[in-house]
């Protein structure tokens, strides 16, 4: 008899990287003989209205504009603004398509105390992976509770597959908390080093592995088979994808270093800028992977596009977080070192004293980048069918 797994993460959201890990260890889950389920958690501040009205917060413009310089006209901020509002609404409802049509989901929870109430019936329960355990997101204390699986019955298998911190320790005031929480795992694994630190401060005593994003769990050809894809060609286009606003200059460079390619720029970022020779951020996961796929270059500061680059073969450059969020840039630089392409991590400020030598490296060796996914993939498969028996 097939294992019931119930997966918890952060599905339900604008972003599609998130949307995708899920979607990846639920058919790796499914690969290894399981049966699975999402569990629709929806908490308030992770629902598409509330993310559309923080965009839109006087406080939030006023910071950007503090952290970007006010390089921006006061019309080029106000449009910005709304293309942010107006994608979060159109993004979320292809995700929900996304979701409707790949995924098996529970009914939708709203609350911490409806889902610990009546949990969905299952054999085990896999938190992960994702920002899951990142104590800073504007969630109220409550509304983490689900991710660190509170609502797991104590006769189940309680699991942990590769949870991320998002680079930020244990706030304070939760630390007793998460002390109780972690004590009743089964099974924990961490997605990068933070996390084993965080959790052995925690007490944690036994082994904690660090294993690989879901999103990688997965193939080229398992994820063809969703996009309808055949062949891998790269016509002759740029693609960015950037989740934290840039500043003008650093558009302005990369456009410099473009435009004697003679290629095109896609830009599929949350925060339009018109440099790019076409702006499609909301055209749904499929055509963003799509995208990265056939894309000749990817310039990105997300995690996930620049596992997907790899995934698909995409020559690529990473760069790093800035403006604050410098803590972050931990998830991108252990997933680069692990298959040796840590020359991939560039800072905004490479990009603005030289973009050519920045953008220009040596080709890479993709054979070698698939051996050490390979191994990492199996190790990583290992820990779910050891945290399953």
């Amino acid at each position: 008899m097939r294992k019931l797994v119930a997966i918890i993460t952060l599905h339900y959201s604008f972003i599609y990287g998130g949307l995708l890990q899920c979607f990846a260890l639920q058919q790796a889950l499914r690969k290894l003989g399981m049966d699975t389920i999402v569990v629709d958690y929806r908490p308030k501040r992770a629902r598409l209205f509330q993310i559309a009205l923080n965009v839109l917060k006087p406080k939030s413009q006023i910071r950007n504009a503090e952290l970007l310089e006010n390089q921006f006209t006061f019309f080029e901020r106000i449009t910005k603004m709304f293309v942010k509002a107006s994608n979060v609404f159109i993004i979320g409802r292809r995700n929900l398509k996304f979701i409707k049509k790949h995924m098996s989901t529970t009914r939708a929870y709203y609350t911490p105390e409806d889902l610990e109430k009546t949990p969905p019936k299952a054999d085990a329960f896999v938190c992960g992976s994702d920002q899951i355990w990142n104590t800073s997101m504007p969630f109220e204390k409550k509304e983490i509770r689900p991710y660190f699986l509170t609502f797991a019955p104590d006769d189940t298998s309680i699991i942990a597959y590769a949870p991320s911190m998002g680079g930020i320790t244990i706030g304070d005031d939760y630390k007793e908390d998460v002390q109780h929480f972690l004590s009743r795992f089964s099974a924990l694994s961490a997605r990068e080093q933070l996390v084993v630190d965080e959790c052995r401060a925690c007490g944690c005593q036994g082994a904690i592995p660090l294993v690989l994003d879901p999103a990688l769990l997965l193939d080229k050809d398992d994820y063809y088979a969703v996009m309808g894809v055949k062949e891998n060609d790269k016509p002759p286009y740029l693609c960015s994808f950037f989740r934290q606003a840039k500043k003008h200059e650093v558009l302005q460079k990369i456009k410099q270093f473009n435009t004697p390619l003679n290629r095109p720029w896609v830009d599929m970022s949350f925060d339009y800028s018109s440099l790019p020779d076409k702006y499609e951020f909301n055209r749904g996961p499929i055509n963003w992977l799509n995208r990265i796929n056939h894309a000749q270059h990817v310039i990105t500061d997300s995690f996930h596009a620049t596992a997907y680059s790899l995934i698909f073969h995409t020559d690529f450059h990473s760069v790093a977080l800035s403006m604050g969020k410098e803590g972050s840039n931990n998830r991108l630089s252990e997933l680069l070192g692990k298959v040796g392409l840590q020359d991939r991590l560039v800072s905004s400020e490479d990009i603005i004293n030289n973009p050519e030598a920045t953008f220009t490296s040596a080709p890479i060796d993709w054979e070698k980048v698939d051996r050490e996914l390979a191994e990492q993939r199996e190790r990583s498969l290992d820990f779910l069918r050891e945290a399953l028996k």
